[in-house]
C-alpha cells in the first residue's frame, strides 16, 4: 500500500503486495513462511524498485545503467529473489518506487550522481530509514 514519506512525495510500498501488484506480471513471490517458523523481526529495509512502464527511460538516465539489466522482467525475477531472501531472514522490506524526474531532481539536491549508491540512499530517505 502506498505510503508518502519524506520530503520528496514518493511512494513506499510494503512488501505485503505481491510483484505483480506493481507490474501486472505473475507472482514470483516466495511462498509465505508456515505460523512458528516465522523468523525474528531484523528491522525495515529499503529497496529501490522499478516500475516496468518506466523501466527503459530511468534504466538510461542512470550512471551505472550497464549493471542494471536491458530488461525489466529480468531486473524484475532478480529484486525478487533479494527481495524473498531478506523477507526469508527477517526484514521487512520497503519498495520505494524509483520514479525517474524525482530521483534525478533529488541526485542534483543532494549534489550525487544517479547509481546505484544514491538509488539507497533515496529509497532509505523515502522510506524514513536513516543510516543504512
Amino acid at each position: 500500500m502506498p505510503v508518502q514519506r519524506g520530503g520528496w512525495g514518493v511512494n513506499a510500498l510494503e512488501t505485503q503486495a505481491p510483484p505483480s501488484a506493481m507490474t501486472g506480471e505473475p507472482d514470483a513471490s516466495p511462498p509465505p513462511v508456515p505460523p512458528g517458523n516465522a523468523p525474528v523481526s531484523r528491522g525495515r529495509l529499503a529497496m529501490p524498485w522499478f516500475a516496468a512502464p518506466d523501466y527503459a527511460d530511468t534504466r538510461a538516465a542512470m550512471a551505472d545503467r550497464d549493471k542494471l539489466p536491458a530488461d525489466h522482467g529480468t531486473w524484475l525475477a532478480s529484486a525478487g529473489q533479494v527481495e524473498g531472501e531478506l523477507t526469508r531472514v527477517g526484514f521487512e522490506v520497503v519498495r520505494v518506487v524509483i520514479e525517474r524526474e524525482t530521483f534525478l531532481a533529488w541526485c542534483r539536491e543532494a549534489g550525487t550522481v544517479p547509481d546505484g549508491r544514491a538509488r539507497s540512499q533515496f529509497a532509505n530517505a523515502a522510506a524514513g530509514i536513516e543510516g543504512r
